[in-house]
């Protein structure tokens, strides 16, 4: 299992084990030979080959990941090749509530599954996308912060901006209960609401 282009979280890590260690025993019978940190990832050994695939299978799917299946031929056993079968889920680099970029929008990612729930923070709208589309996602690299509201109307919200305390008005976004201060992110010079879901 591996995550692509960083290593895998902590999180991460937790969701796979509890998948593998609740589906590697069938009928009291442990499948589960072997469990090794490699770089970027985790390897996992069964002795059960439908078991394993099963297993990857919910993997793939808990993380919104692309699953590929290899054949190695092993050696031989009474006369017949001995092939073993190595599966590879390949964890995106997103996860739930990142902020990413997509077609020049920015999302807040709500929920992933067989398909990523995002969530516009312009417009507040939400969007499902299929694993292929969010090949060309950009993981944003923000950080939230407070932002004092000045004011507000049915349409615009005014806020300071936290690091230049400038006061910044943008379209009022749905789904947001209005406090003193909101959460907000900032990208490519541009401040956005961090709607929660």
């Amino acid at each position: 299992m591996r995550k692509h282009g960083k290593d895998m979280t902590e999180m991460d890590i937790k969701t796979a084990d509890s998948i593998v260690f609740a589906d590697a025993v069938v009928d009291g019978r442990n499948y589960l030979t072997k469990r090794e940190p490699q770089h970027g990832g985790l390897d996992y050994y069964l002795g059960h080959k439908s078991r394993a695939a099963a297993i990857a299978r919910r993997i793939a799917d808990a993380f919104a990941a692309a699953m590929d299946v290899s054949y190695t031929l092993t050696g031989m056993r009474d006369g017949q090749e001995v092939y073993r079968n190595t599966i590879v889920v390949r964890i995106p680099s997103y996860n739930k509530n990142d902020f990413v970029e997509l077609d020049k929008k920015v999302f807040k990612i709500i929920e992933m599954g067989k398909r990523v729930t995002l969530r516009d923070l312009r417009t507040g709208a939400s969007y499902r996308a299929y694993r292929s589309e969010m090949a060309n996602i950009t993981v944003l690299p923000v950080e939230k912060h407070d932002a004092v509201v000045v004011s507000h109307s049915k349409s615009e919200l005014q806020i300071l901006d936290p690091e230049t305390f400038e006061t910044v008005t943008i379209t009022m976004p749905p789904l947001l209960s209005l406090g003193d201060t909101v959460p907000v992110i900032k990208w490519k010079g541009s401040l956005y609401v961090a709607i929660t879901p």
